[in-house]
């Protein structure tokens, strides 16, 4: 799919700094939480008929672009305007949060050891586990204006079935 790519984290809040392992590790944590995340929020069914809908050429469905993309809408039952930001704001801090977690400390031939830095100061454990908590938050108030907009939307999303996340 790719909806994010390593450029998506280079600057801003996510941004993450990038070695040779860093590289292949922040690319497992883009493959596999875009693919668990859009699952829980869309259910098997409905991701199956997004990964077929968005792949439709030259140009997909505008119920899928808006999906994957964002879009603006009026909120039922306020009448308030209200921005759907898309998958890719979606997705974004649940990466960042997998991959800092995966990233404070590295496989060696005698096991697991801290990553050592020059000129840079150490942060504990905690510390590193409390950023991705927050990261991972921050992805629960994307993941639930997603879902509001697809119930918001449920003629065009029917299939939908999502699963809860819960904050840690």
């Amino acid at each position: 799919m790719g909806l994010l790519t390593q450029t998506d984290f280079q600057t801003g809040i996510y941004q993450v700094s990038s070695s040779d392992q860093s590289s292949a590790e922040l690319t497992e944590s883009i493959d596999r939480i875009e693919d668990e995340i859009l699952t829980d929020l869309l259910g098997i069914e409905l991701k199956n008929a997004y990964d077929v809908g968005i792949a439709v050429l030259p140009t997909p469905d505008q119920k899928w672009l808006d999906l994957r993309d964002g879009k603006e809408y009026e909120d039922t039952p306020s009448g308030i305007t209200v921005e759907y930001k898309g998958f890719k704001d979606l997705l974004k801090p649940f990466t960042y949060s997998d991959f800092i977690k995966k990233m404070r400390t590295q496989n060696t031939a005698f096991g697991q050891s801290k990553i050592g830095a020059r000129n840079s100061a150490k942060i504990s454990k905690i510390e590193v586990l409390n950023e991705s908590k927050e990261a991972y938050n921050l992805g629960l108030s994307q993941y639930a204006q997603a879902e509001r907009f697809i119930s918001e939307n449920k003629d065009d999303y029917p299939n939908q079935v999502f699963k809860r996340l819960y904050s840690k």
